[in-house]
């Protein structure tokens, strides 16, 4: 071995040498202009460049496509831009012909680009492409750039045996992702069904049961009373002056969260003095943008006093009910959908007046506490296996990126 000259390259066989990418490779930018009819939309993504309808509407879209280039088929092709975002993809080795954004950079050389492929891959796992050209991060880089970029100089046999052994061995790794995820939705599926049919239809499969009037629910059990939101909570509105309690909070995937004060991250106000203060036991709902966002979760359940934005409707118990079974039994409502059916049409938003009416099947308080403890036992084991499929997860990608950098790098040799 040898060393590359290349910080993120580390030691290289001996026989391989370090040269830039514009030895290898030719820089092609070809605009379609008026025969865009004569291809297919192609997109840069986290699973590989993928054809793309021209009329999806979701993300940025052209008014047209006369501007957009020709990518082919064996090309590599680059996204480069907002290099601040790690989590996006940056390289992909077209499997087609087809037209993309004018902002990505296209390179070609059809036999170099296989192995060239995981190469810049590798490179967009260790976000090398986030930190080229000096201390701090870039928010771009050209063509120019990317030419620039240390490139390694690999015998076309040693090439090829180590594309074959990545894509043999990462298809596997992938298989692998693929189904724990799988196996993490079943997880989330089976825990959201206890959360729905314990708030709804109780712990005794024998009780007698009756109409509840609620057609999302059905019948519910015969001892089971069924309440207006409005006869159940209170709306908290209690606004934060003279800045009195400095504790953030947020709702971030149907948990109530702390948040940094100080943070510059996400959208925050000048003064939190038109926060609402809201307390251990209030319930939080989001319900706003309803028209366009159809996958947040809503609802939340605060477990400590502190401030959140006023935007948010937070409901106080009244009455002498278990917070913990409105949360879930809310919770259930929303994963249902429901919220985005109220009122007449499609909704951008709903207020306290809207929700009013809402009912909600009220069981007896001991049974609520009973209905409580039994869903938090068994979402807790399920919410384990989750966190060892989880863990699953980041050893996989972990060893899918160590494996590829290890090959393309010579650190490993192919038998």
């Amino acid at each position: 071995m040898k060393d590359s000259g290349v910080e993120w390259i580390g030691d290289i066989p001996k026989s391989w040498n370090s040269i830039k990418t514009k030895n290898k490779y030719r820089f092609k930018k070809e605009i379609v202009n008026d025969r865009v009819n004569q291809y297919e939309r192609l997109s840069l993504t986290l699973n590989g460049v993928l054809k793309r309808s021209k009329d999806d509407s979701n993300g940025l879209q052209p008014e047209k496509f006369e501007g957009y280039q020709i990518l082919n088929k064996n090309e590599l092709v680059f996204k480069l831009i907002d290099l601040e975002n790690v989590n996006t993809s940056r390289v992909g080795l077209s499997l087609f012909t087809g037209l993309v954004s004018p902002a990505y950079i296209v390179l070609n050389n059809e036999i170099e680009a296989p192995y060239g492929y995981f190469y810049y891959y590798s490179m967009w796992q260790r976000e090398v492409f986030n930190h080229i050209g000096g201390d701090g991060v870039r928010s771009a880089l050209n063509k120019g750039d990317l030419l620039k970029i240390p490139y390694l100089d690999v015998p076309q046999e040693e090439q090829i045996k180590i594309v074959n052994y990545l894509q043999i061995n990462i298809n596997k790794i992938n298989s692998l992702i693929r189904k724990t995820k799988s196996t993490i939705d079943d997880y989330k599926l089976l825990k959201q069904a206890i959360i729905t049919e314990t708030v709804t239809k109780g712990l005794d499969k024998n009780v007698e049961m009756k109409d509840s009037g609620i057609e999302w629910i059905g019948e519910i059990p015969t001892g089971w009373d069924t309440l207006m939101l409005a006869q159940v909570f209170a709306q908290v509105k209690n606004k934060n002056k003279d800045i009195q309690e400095t504790n953030l909070l947020s709702l971030s995937y149907g948990n109530i969260v702390k948040r940094n004060i100080e943070t510059t991250d996400g959208l925050l106000p000048e003064s939190f003095d038109g926060y609402n203060i809201i307390e251990d036991g209030d319930i939080v709902l989001r319900l706003t943008d309803l028209q366009n966002d159809h996958t947040s979760l809503r609802v939340g359940l605060s477990k400590e006093r502190g401030i959140i934005t006023s935007a948010y409707i937070t409901l106080r118990k009244k009455i002498n009910v278990n917070e913990k079974y409105l949360y879930y039994f809310l919770h259930s409502f929303d994963v249902f959908k429901g919220f985005y059916g109220m009122g007449a049409g499609v909704r951008q938003g709903l207020n306290f007046s809207g929700l009013k009416k809402l009912k909600i099947a009220i069981p007896t308080i001991d049974e609520q506490q009973q209905i409580v403890n039994h869903i938090e036992i068994r979402a807790s084991k399920i919410e384990n296996l989750i966190n060892q499929k989880e863990k699953l997860l980041i050893d996989l990608e972990m060893f899918k990126k160590s494996l590829i950098y290890e090959y393309v790098t010579g650190k490993k040799e192919v038998e």
